[in-house]
């Protein structure tokens, strides 16, 4: 299975790499909220947070890919938007006391 790396701005697969070839640290990758920074041979360079995983088949080929999308601000993942409601509402509880 192929499993490529976009960008979560606009979904432009940046690397492709091979499961087999990163079976190790596929557990790490596909969590989201991970900080990743990837490198590959042509000099691609990758860095940001996990923002969603996708699993698909193509209709066509029956191939089946994981897309991992990365996104460079913390903000856009799932952790990211939880700690921004929580400081909107420990704001809104020093404005009430």
């Amino acid at each position: 299975m192929k499993v490529e790396f976009c960008y979560a701005d606009g979904g432009q697969v940046k690397i492709v790499q091979d499961s087999e070839e990163i079976k190790d640290i596929l557990n790490i990758v596909t969590k989201e909220g991970s900080k990743v920074h990837i490198f590959n041979e042509q000099q691609e360079n990758l860095y940001g947070y996990v923002s969603e995983v996708l699993y698909q088949i193509d209709q066509d080929t029956g191939e089946a890919f994981l897309s991992i999308y990365i996104s460079e601000d913390f903000k856009y993942t799932t952790q990211g938007r939880i700690l921004d409601k929580l400081s909107a509402i420990e704001k809104k509880i020093k404005e009430l006391g």
